[in-house]
């Protein structure tokens, strides 16, 4: 089991965004869309995501993208893959949401804490990563992984608060 509490007091330096494109998926709550977050300038990235089961939050360690998008094409590619205008899917897409306004409280920031998101006694199903200004939260969706932080995605885990309560717990 990896030791997730390593990743406190380190700085974010890049953040990407991993979409797997949604061809024809009109619901965006349906998405799989997962962050990777780039600490300390390592060469390695750190994807908080869902897996297999769709519920237990895991986070995997990869390789620094070879390739990705910038974020000003995010939005219009999401709406292409929608609408069927893109149709090859080859894997995920990446995102490079370094310089996006929506993260500037998140980049160049130090991971405080890490937390798991749980309702009631069921086991965690996502991750809070906190910084001082903002926070990441990433949790299951219809397809696959989903996230949030204070400026983007917000409220997409309204959907969870329907089941109860959404409790914060420290790792």
């Amino acid at each position: 089991m990896m030791d997730h509490k390593l990743l406190i007091n380190k700085t974010i330096t890049e953040v990407y965004i991993y979409i797997w494109p949604p061809y024809l998926e009109i619901d965006s709550s349906s998405i799989d869309v997962s962050i990777g977050l780039r600490v300390d300038s390592q060469n390695a990235i750190h994807r908080f995501c869902t897996m297999d089961d769709n519920w237990s939050p895991v986070r995997i360690i990869s390789d620094l993208p070879s390739s990705f998008y910038p974020f000003y094409e995010y939005e219009s590619r999401l709406k292409k893959w929608k609408t069927g205008e893109l149709k090859d899917i080859i894997g995920y897409e990446v995102y490079s949401f370094s310089d996006h306004p929506d993260f500037s409280k998140i980049v160049g920031s130090e991971i405080t804490s890490i937390s798991y998101l749980y309702i009631d006694e069921q086991p965690p199903f996502g991750f809070q990563i906190t910084t001082v200004e903002d926070c990441i939260q990433t949790f299951p969706s219809a397809d696959g992984s989903c996230f949030q932080t204070l400026h983007f995605n917000k409220d997409m885990i309204s959907a969870y608060r329907q089941m109860g309560a959404v409790k914060v717990c420290s790792i």
